[in-house]
């Protein structure tokens, strides 16, 4: 059943049609309800009937029953016919109404509504139609409104939400500063002041934050086609209301006057986007960056790489970074309330550390594919890759140079212990957690042949649970062999033992007292590079320097083996595995963990028994603060295609693997036939003086006279 749009006047009566489209159901009765706008009615006649007619011609009637229900304008129809089929291929006027509209109707389009629609078949099936709108378009003189001389500001206003039934009132002569999305109108919600009545509480419960669907249903279709950016003055006829739709911060003006209303709003002037100078780029030690923004109030900025907010760290004056890694600096200003776009920037720190000349250059950070923390605790480095125990599946696994991770060999039993020769032979523990751990071994060579290794204690030294170790000196596989070093948990003795064809060779020694008892997270670290020196020693089981992760320092015992030495730890030391210390040139350095929290993921390199830190990586490369696990493993590279220098392997259980490379500061050397020997060597004081006798503790100048009659000059520090 339809009804078309129709027009009607103001104290009009008018015959409306009714039609039927029913091609070819057989219907027997149907019912339905209709509900007509504001101001209109179906007439009675003079028995008081609802003038409501079925069209004989169309139905053969049997009855038409017609109920006004109540005073709200909704009418309940419903019609039966006695013959089967009466209704079927009907089209065309089913029932003709007589409408009248009350001479004070309000003018202007309202919509009418047939609903409910329930036909039934002969057999008494019933069918139930969609509802169907018509609009009504009631004509005449309208009433010319009184108008206050206020306008109306509704929307998100200075971030007070919206007040649909009050809005922001503005009288003659206001200026106001609003933030926000709003529109301008006459009416508030919840007025009617006999023209155009909108609620805004309505449309804004249907379309939510849907401000083009508001203004579309208000002030036409295409709402877009009447949104402009409110920067110059409008003026508002009586009778009109505003439809402009903005979203910023605006100096508002009103000046009432007879008939009209001037609007004016004018964006405020919010801040310029700031600059980071320098803007970005890679530099070798540390770098000052300086952030401006004209006319702002003020800057503010973050380091972390996420989007500052007015609560970010407020820029004051230049800072310096000097951290090794890239950090990503952006940036805000603010004015008047408003904050501008962010910028950001990305520096690069290849040294870092404020040390200097001394290089730490990122080769890999890689938190991709890493094994979960308690199955893939410690590492060992060599060549291009880390090699990492994958307890829970029983194999070794290694990332290259990429980061990317490939299985390495399949080893039964195998625990947490790892380690590596100057070789490439990979060795790990079996037995863990047990007392075995420290003992029991697999010898994994560069072309996957693998070999058991056990190995016995001295009397000393009771085997007992070992989690950790440092490198092996040597080649285990070789006839000269490799020195390893061992701390077991509750020991104070180191444990020294030499494997030479893959088999303990001799028997183990044990070291003087350490300085403290040992536990499961104690290293122990060889202190010289080859097994000729470590055999040269007074007491080659002294010959290590180890590290207890509660203690943060680095001990061992003086050149002969007859004091303990305290070499000290790097600036910010906290509690965390991992360490290892290596010599280039006449120096020799440690790397650590200098974080600034326990168990996080910060690392320093600083000359032995010294306490400054050369270079650094922060903390933020592996976030969190929980792991209790790192492994660093340090190898020297001297050839003569680079000048000496250290990769630093790096394993944080269930974070992240990395590799650094370590360049010390130049020393004044201008090396001159890298393929020349050394055929004598002077020393000079700084004066140029010669020395005959150098004394430790003075600091020379070391001039080598080369077999290609040149020489090579470096200033040392004498041990």
């Amino acid at each position: 059943l339809e009804i078309a749009d129709f027009s009607i006047e103001k104290g009009e009566t008018k015959v409306v049609s009714m039609e039927l489209n029913n091609p070819d159901k057989d219907y027997i009765a149907f019912e339905f309800w209709m509900s007509l706008p504001d101001g209109l009615r179906i007439k009675y006649d003079e028995d008081n009937y609802l003038m409501a007619e079925l069209n004989p011609a169309r139905t053969n009637r049997h009855e038409l029953n017609v109920e006004e229900e109540g005073t709200s304008g909704v009418y309940h129809f419903l019609c039966y016919s006695s013959r089967n089929n009466a209704f079927k291929g009907k089209s065309g006027e089913i029932v003709a109404l007589t409408i009248e509209c009350a001479e004070d109707a309000t003018a202007g389009t309202a919509t009418g509504q047939i609903y409910d629609q329930i036909f039934s078949d002969p057999d008494k099936n019933e069918v139930n139609f969609p509802d169907y709108s018509f609009n009504v378009t009631i004509t005449g003189d309208e009433p010319v409104p009184t108008y206050p001389d206020e306008l109306y500001i509704l929307g998100e206003v200075n971030e007070n939400g919206w007040a649909p039934n009050v809005g922001l009132v503005m009288t003659p002569a206001d200026s106001k500063s609003l933030t926000g999305e709003f529109i301008a109108t006459f009416t508030a919600d919840g007025r009617n002041d006999g023209y155009n009545y909108f609620s805004f509480t309505e449309k804004l419960a249907e379309n939510a934050d849907d401000w083009a669907a508001i203004a579309g249903y208000r002030y036409g279709a295409d709402a877009n086609d009447k949104e402009v950016v409110l920067d110059e003055a409008m003026t508002i006829q009586k009778g009109e209301n505003a439809y402009k739709i903005a979203a910023g911060e605006y100096d508002v003006e009103v000046n009432l006057a007879e008939g009209t209303v001037k609007f004016s709003a004018v964006p405020v002037v919010g801040p310029s986007a700031p600059v980071i100078n320098p803007n970005g780029g890679e530099f070798e030690n540390e770098v000052t960056v300086t952030i401006t923004a004209e006319e702002a109030d003020e800057i503010r900025f973050t380091l972390d790489g996420s989007n500052p907010d007015a609560e970010s760290t407020l820029y004051g004056e230049p800072f310096v970074l000097n951290e090794v890694g890239t950090t990503t600096v952006k940036a805000i200003a603010l004015k008047n309330g408003l904050v501008s776009d962010a910028v950001s920037a990305e520096f690069t720190i290849t040294n870092g550390g404020g040390g200097g000349d001394a290089k730490l250059e990122v080769i890999l950070e890689s938190k991709s594919d890493i094994i979960a923390s308690g199955d893939g605790r410690f590492s060992t480095g060599y060549g291009d890759y880390i090699y990492i125990n994958d307890k829970a599946n029983g194999k070794v696994v290694r990332y290259d140079a990429t980061g990317a991770r490939s299985d390495y060999a399949s080893v039964e039993g195998i625990g947490t212990g790892i380690t590596s020769d100057d070789a490439g032979n990979i060795l790990v523990n079996k037995g863990f957690p047990g007392a075995t751990s420290g003992t029991t071994w697999v010898i994994i060579e560069p072309s996957g042949e693998q070999h058991e290794l056990a190995l016995t204690f001295p009397d000393a030294v009771t085997p007992a649970r070992a989690d950790a170790f440092g490198r092996v000196v040597g080649d285990v596989m070789s006839a000269e062999g490799g020195y390893f070093f061992i701390a077991v948990n509750g020991a104070q003795k180191l444990v020294a033992v030499k494997i030479a064809n893959g088999e303990q060779d001799g028997d183990a020694i044990d070291s003087p007292d350490a300085q403290v008892a040992f536990d499961t997270t104690t290293i122990a670290q060889p202190r010289y590079a080859t097994v000729d020196e470590i055999e040269s020693a007074a007491d080659p089981s002294t010959a290590v320097v180890y590290r207890k992760r509660g203690n943060l320092k680095i001990y061992g015992w003086n050149e002969d083996g007859s004091e303990s030495v305290d070499f000290g730890s790097v600036e910010g030391a906290r509690s965390c595995e991992g360490f290892d210390i290596f010599t280039i040139g006449d120096i020799t350095y440690s790397v650590e963990p200098s974080t600034e929290n326990n168990y996080a993921s910060g690392l320093a390199v600083r000359v032995l028994g010294e306490d400054k830190n050369l270079a650094s990586v922060g903390d933020d490369i592996y976030a969190g603060t929980s792991q209790r696990f790192q492994s660093i493993t340090a190898r020297v590279v001297s050839n003569r295609d680079a000048e000496p220098h250290a990769i630093i392997y790096r394993n944080v259980s269930g974070q992240g693997v990395s590799m650094y490379k370590f360049t010390p500061a130049p020393s004044g050397v201008n090396t001159i036939g890298n393929d020349a020997d050394v055929v004598a060597t002077s020393y000079y004081n700084l004066q140029g003086v010669r020395v005959l006798n150098p004394a430790a503790g003075q600091i020379l100048i070391k001039v080598n006279t080369l077999s290609n009659g040149k020489v090579s000059a470096s200033k040392v520090l004498v041990r």
